[in-house]
């Protein structure tokens, strides 16, 4: 989950409309991040027409954390053990179809 985790980290911060949120040294499966163009919701939504699903969570829910860096919303991509590296790619895929 970690190396798919850093697979998707990787692909997205090639990306000019996507700034990634992770911080901490060990991180996860769960990538946040931001998209230039697209509230977290509006994402969330043009994403799930493309069959690709994807969260997102307020300042509220985090208040402490995003307050301090500034952030009202972030969106979350989250990969699991049965992920493929070409799941990702459809996903980094579905973003760069964004900015046509």
């Amino acid at each position: 989950v970690q190396y798919l985790g850093e697979v998707l980290r990787i692909k997205m911060a090639e990306l000019p409309d996507i700034s990634i949120r992770d911080k901490g040294s060990v991180k996860g499966g769960i990538v946040s991040f931001n998209h230039a163009k697209y509230d977290a919701v509006s994402l969330q939504n043009v994403l799930f027409d493309q069959n690709i699903n994807i969260s997102w969570n307020g300042r509220a829910n985090t208040w402490i954390d995003m307050s301090a860096r500034g952030l009202d919303e972030i969106s979350r991509a989250s990969v699991h053990y049965y992920n493929t590296e070409d799941e990702i790619d459809q996903f980094v895929e579905g973003l760069k179809k964004l900015r046509k």
